[in-house]
C-alpha cells in the first residue's frame, strides 16, 4: 500500500509538473512509475486474483520497470529503443514466473534478480544519455535509479532469509522495511531529478529557439533595411522625375502652350488612361483632391487637380507646377511623396501617395482637447517636416491648423 501510494504521488507530481507536455521520455518514465504502481497493487491482491494476473503479470511488469526507465532516458536524449526488447522481456519474465509457480523462493529470487539487472541497465544508461546537462542532477537521477535496483536485489535476500536459506542471519521484517524505504527514496529522487532534467532541456530548447529567431530576425532586418534603401533610392528618382516633368510643363506654359479645351473632370473620369478618380477627398483655393486608382501599379493614390474654372489661368497653373516641384524636392516621413505630375484636357494634376487617416480638427472633435503629450508629439513631427522643407529651400506658406 505504501509503495502504491508513493508511486501514485510521484506519478501525479510528474504529470502536473510536466504541464501536460509529456515528451522527451516523460511518457516512458510515467509508464515505469505506473508499472511499479500496478505491480504493488496486483501483489497486494494476490489472494483474490488469479495467479497469472496477480503474480505472473505483476512480476513481468516488475522486470520491465527498469527497461522502461532506460527507454525514457534514451528518448530524453532523442534516441529510440526497439519495442521488441520490452515485449520480449515481459513475455520471458511472465513465462519464467509461470514455470516456477511451485517454488516461491526460486521465483521471487529470480524475478528480483532480473528486475535488479534491468535497473542497473537503466542506471548505466542514464549517465551517458544525459551528458551535457547539470552534473549534480544527472548523478541524482543515477542515485535514484540505482537505489531502486539495490532494493530489488535486497528483496532477494528477504526471500532467502524468510526461507531460512541463510540460517536466519537477515531478519525479514527489517529487510522488508529497508527495501520499502529505499524504494520510496529512490523513486522520489529519480522523479525529482528527471523533472529537473526536463526543465533544463526545455530551457535549452527555448534558448536554441531564441537564438534561431534572433538570427532570422537579424536577417529579416537586414533585408528590410536593404529594401528600405532601395525604396528610398526609387523615391528619390521618382521625385527627380516629378521635378523634371514639372519643369518641362512650366517651360511649356511660359511659351504660352496649352492643352486645348478645358474638360470637366468628375468622379469616374480617367486621367491619361491611367488614373481613375474614385471619390473627392477635399476642395480648396488651388483645386480639388481626389482619391484615385493607379491602374499601372494597382495602388490607391491622391490626385490634386486644378479646377476646370481656373485651368485656363496660366498663372494658377504655373503656381501649381511650382508646388509640384517643391513637393518633389522634399523627402521626409512627415511629408507625402509626390509621384507624378502631368496635364490632361487643359488641367494640371499632381499625384501623391495616399495617407489614410483623419485631420487634426476631426481628431480633436472626436475626443475633445488633446493630451499635452500628444500635442507635443504632433508638434514635433510637424516641425520636423517643415524643417526638412526649409532645408530644401521650400517655404510652405499655407499651413492650416486643421
Amino acid at each position: 500500500v505504501a509503495v502504491s501510494c508513493c508511486s501514485l504521488a510521484y506519478f501525479a507530481a510528474l504529470w502536473f509538473g510536466s504541464r501536460g507536455q509529456r515528451r522527451d521520455g516523460m511518457a516512458s518514465f510515467l509508464a515505469a512509475l505506473g508499472s511499479l504502481l500496478v505491480t504493488a497493487f496486483l501483489v497486494s491482491l494476490r489472494d483474490r486474483l488469479p495467479y497469472a494476473l496477480s503474480v505472473s503479470v505483476a512480476n513481468a511488469l516488475y522486470v520491465c520497470c527498469g527497461l522502461l526507465f532506460a527507454r525514457a532516458f534514451r528518448e530524453f536524449a532523442g534516441e529510440s529503443e526497439p519495442p521488441w526488447l520490452l515485449l520480449t522481456a515481459f513475455a520471458l519474465a511472465a513465462a519464467l514466473c509461470t514455470a516456477l509457480r511451485t517454488s516461491f523462493a526460486a521465483r521471487s529470487v529470480l524475478m528480483n534478480v532480473l528486475a535488479c539487472a534491468a535497473m542497473v541497465y537503466a542506471a548505466t544508461t542514464a549517465l551517458p544519455v544525459t551528458r551535457g546537462h547539470h552534473g549534480p542532477v544527472r548523478w541524482l537521477l543515477f542515485f535514484g535509479i540505482a537505489a531502486i535496483g539495490a532494493m530489488m536485489g535486497l528483496r532477494a535476500l528477504v526471500v532467502f532469509s524468510a526461507a531460512g536459506l541463510r540460517g536466519g542471519i537477515f531478519h525479514p521484517g527489517v529487510l522488508q522495511a529497508v527495501t520499502l524505504l529505499g524504494t520510496m527514496v529512490g523513486t522520489s529522487t529519480a522523479s525529482l531529478a528527471f523533472l529537473m532534467l526536463q526543465k533544463d532541456r526545455a530551457e535549452r530548447a527555448v534558448a536554441a529557439l531564441n537564438g534561431t529567431l534572433e538570427e532570422r530576425v537579424r536577417a529579416q532586418v537586414q533585408q528590410l533595411s536593404a529594401r528600405a534603401r532601395e525604396l528610398e533610392r526609387l523615391n528619390i528618382e521618382l521625385q527627380h522625375k516629378v521635378d523634371e516633368r514639372a519643369g518641362e510643363l512650366s517651360e511649356t506654359l511660359a511659351d504660352g502652350g496649352d492643352e486645348g479645351a478645358v474638360e470637366t473632370l468628375t468622379v469616374g473620369s480617367v486621367l491619361r488612361e491611367r488614373f481613375a478618380l474614385e471619390s473627392e477627398l477635399g476642395r480648396g483655393g488651388m483645386g480639388v483632391v481626389y482619391r484615385a486608382l493607379d491602374r499601372a501599379t494597382g495602388e490607391t493614390v491622391a490626385i490634386k487637380l486644378i479646377g476646370a474654372e481656373s485651368a485656363g489661368q496660366l498663372d494658377a497653373m504655373r503656381r501649381f507646377l511650382l508646388e509640384a516641384r517643391a513637393s518633389a524636392r522634399v523627402a521626409h516621413p512627415s511629408v507625402v511623396y509626390a509621384r507624378h505630375v502631368d496635364v490632361t484636357a487643359g488641367s494640371v494634376f499632381l499625384v501623391f501617395e495616399l495617407v489614410d487617416g483623419v485631420s487634426l480638427d476631426v481628431l480633436r472633435s472626436r475626443g475633445g482637447p488633446l493630451a499635452h503629450s500628444l500635442v507635443a508629439l504632433l508638434g514635433a513631427q510637424i516641425a520636423d517636416g517643415l524643417a526638412a522643407a526649409h532645408a530644401s529651400g521650400v517655404i510652405h506658406r499655407d499651413l492650416k491648423p486643421a
